[in-house]
């Protein structure tokens, strides 16, 4: 399948090893580890090489069980969109973006086209994502893309010690 969508000065397409440095770079903002929960501390090249090695294998699959996506500026990988889990007729959908380009409409876009072309190849029927409650920008992101929050999960997450809630939010066909 055809990973590759182009969006308003972006492109979502799947990551090569040469994306290991612009991943890290950008990963390792202290913005992205706090609105996170599935990405360490500190990202170190070996964390990273194996990462994108799962990434590239995955995009390669027929039918994945997980797909991992760069979002790329001008030849950078500035963030991912990615399924973390596809389970039959369900997937969890998860991204980051680098703050610097944040506020420029390309997440939205890209969780409009991701959700899209899995239900439209992949037979995917509902798409959810958790996003931790003070999460507001993200919460945004799943709104304009047609998301609805179906719950609070109340101290799902373990993060630095800390017992986080998370709203749930679905996208259903």
């Amino acid at each position: 399948m055809d990973y590759r969508f182009e969006g308003a000065g972006f492109i979502i397409r799947p990551f090569v090893e040469g994306d290991i440095l612009s991943f890290i770079h950008h990963l390792q903002d202290v913005d992205v580890y706090e609105n996170t929960y599935r990405f360490p501390k500190n990202v170190t090249q070996d964390y990273a090489s194996r990462y994108i090695a799962n990434a590239i294998d995955g995009a390669k699959q027929e039918k994945p069980t997980s797909l991992h996506l760069a979002i790329d500026v001008a030849g950078e990988v500035v963030g991912d969109i990615s399924f973390l889990k596809i389970e039959g007729h369900k997937a969890e959908l998860a991204y980051w973006l680098s703050p610097k380009q944040w506020g420029q409409g390309i997440m939205p876009q890209a969780t409009k086209w991701l959700c899209q072309m899995a239900m439209e190849n992949m037979g995917i029927i509902r798409i959810y994502a958790a996003v931790f409650t003070y999460n507001t920008n993200s919460a945004r992101v799943l709104t304009k893309a047609g998301f609805v929050v179906e719950g609070c999960m109340r101290k799902s997450y373990l993060k630095d010690g800390k017992l986080l809630d998370a709203n749930l939010f679905a996208f259903v066909r």
